[in-house]
Parts: C-alpha cells; structure tokens; sequence
C-alpha cells in the first residue's frame, strides 16, 4: 500500500486545489490511502478536509501543537502503507504520480528514497525572471527541468514530493525543531532527513514521471517574497549543516565574511538593474539573501 501524508496549516485557499487533484489521480492496484493533519488550524481547514472523506480513501487527524513535522509524524503514526509519499497542501500533480513512483520504486529496490519533479502551478502572471529561476531550480519549490533520471544528491530532496521506503523511518527520523508556523523558523526538515539517511547508506534516485505542480500564489511573485524565502533556506542550511556558532571579526561594525561577500554581490545586482538584466540580479539577491540567512543562524540570532 501506498500512504499519501500531508501537513496543513490554515491552507483553506490551495487545500480544495490539492484534494480535487487527489480525486483525479490514477490508484496503483497496491491501495492507497491519503492522510490529512490538520495542524492547529483557525481557518476552515477542518470542514475542508471533512469534504473529501467519501470522495477519495481519505484519513483526517488533527495534531493541536504548531509544527508541520509534529503533524507529519502524526499522520506517519497513522500510515499502514510499505511506501509513504510526503507532500503538501498546495501541489497539483498530474494523474500517473503516484504510479510513477511506484514503478521507479520497483524498478530501483537499491533505493529508499524517491524525489518527483516540481513545476509552478501559477494562480497569477509571474515576472519573466521569476519563471527562468524556476526553471533552473532555484525558486518556487521547484526542481530544475532539465534534471535527468537518476541518482540524486540529498541537499536537492525537497517534501513537497518525496516516496520513502517504510523502513528508513525506523532509522531516521524528522527534526520537530526546524519549522513551526508563524515562526521565524529555518525549514529544511526534509534536506535534514535526506542527509541523514543518505549518511546511513539509503539511496536517493530522482524519476520526473512523478511529477507535481505547486502552487504559486501572487503574494510569492514578488523579489520581496523570493528574498524570504531564500533568507529561510540560508538558515536552514546553517541548521542542517549544524555549522558552528561564530564570532566573526567586523569591518566598519559588520561581519567580516558576509559583509565582504554581500558587498561584492551587491555590486553586481546594481550592474545587472543598469544593464537592466532583471534574472541576473534576482540571481545575485537569492546569494545575499542565503549568505544573510546563514550568518543570522550562525550567529545565534
């Protein structure tokens, strides 16, 4: 059996998306069951979920503490499936995934954990650079789509759109502490996990069959939007790296390393807005915003 768990937190506006989506998948012959949690939602989440409960074989827990890996591992003690896809409250995929994902599967019993392709699913008309960095990888969620099949580096594994074999969860387990909602949190609970089992001789393997779409909505079409999130991920890889805290030396009161680094990049975003080269200079931001991201954690901020 295949067990679909998702993590939902007041996702009232891409929720219906996501589970309509659900109802138009093709079900492996193996069974699959879907796992809703409600994460101390305030919205209208719950009635949302409770829609769905005799249109697609849906389960629906509620886990009151704020965190989506305390409500993941909560739908995960719930799971009856060998094979359990983790994904989100705002992905469309497209009607073969989880069929695609059980063929890879089959196909690669050398690996235990299986990453799916990630497109933007845009609910608005997003800038010209905001759609090239998604097609390289580098905003959205999304993965870069010229990503072949085939064996894949862990820091590239991402929830939205990840089987994993049952078993590796008796070895390796999610970090509760990386992302709580209405939080200044890190994230990278996912790229943790990933490492972990890779470090303990789990393979990754990459299959774009298993394709899903996330949702984009016009809040997160802005260069204010993609700096937060690459500010987060900065952070997250601080924590996931478990790079030291630092007492860095200062220039002119700043951090030596990410002043110089910054300063640098940001000559190079003015020359790309003179040159009016809007994709290179969100390209430079995504760096200073990481580097910013990363220092904030490892100062202790």
């Amino acid at each position: 059996m295949i067990s679909v768990v998702l993590a939902t937190h007041n996702g009232e506006k891409t929720l219906p998306i996501t589970l309509d989506a659900f109802c138009q998948l093709e079900l492996p012959e193996i069974g699959v069951e879907f796992i809703v949690v409600d994460n101390a939602s305030n919205d209208s989440t719950s009635s949302i979920i409770k829609e769905y409960l005799e249109k697609i074989p849906l389960k629906y827990f509620y886990e009151r503490r704020k965190g989506k890996v305390f409500a993941i591992n909560k739908g995960l003690e719930e799971a009856r499936g060998d094979l359990i896809v983790l994904t989100d409250d705002d992905v469309v995929p497209v009607k073969s995934w989880l069929s695609a994902f059980l063929i890879a599967a089959n196909q690669h019993p050398e690996a235990a954990l299986f990453l799916g392709q990630i497109r933007p699913y845009w609910l608005g008309h997003p800038p010209t650079w905001l759609k090239q960095l998604t097609d390289i990888g580098r905003s959205c969620g999304c993965t870069p789509i010229t990503m072949p099949e085939g064996n894949v580096p862990y820091h590239l594994a991402k929830g939205a759109n990840m089987l994993v074999r049952k078993e590796v969860f008796q070895k390796v387990t999610l970090r509760e502490d990386l992302w709580i909602a209405g939080q200044d949190a890190a994230g990278g609970e996912d790229t943790d996990f990933a490492k972990k089992a890779y470090e303990l001789g789990f393979g990754l393997w990459f299959t774009p069959n298993a394709k899903i779409a996330h949702i984009v909505q016009p809040r997160e079409m802005t260069v204010r939007a993609v700096w937060k999130r690459y500010y987060r991920i900065g952070r997250s890889i601080a924590a996931v790296q478990s790079e030291p805290l630092i007492k860095p030396k200062k220039i002119f009161g700043y951090p030596a390393w990410p002043f110089l680094h910054i300063a640098k990049r940001c000559l190079i975003v003015i020359g790309n807005i003179i040159l009016f080269k809007k994709y290179g200079a969100m390209v430079e931001i995504i760096n200073i915003a990481t580097t910013w991201g990363r220092y904030i954690r490892r100062s202790g901020k």
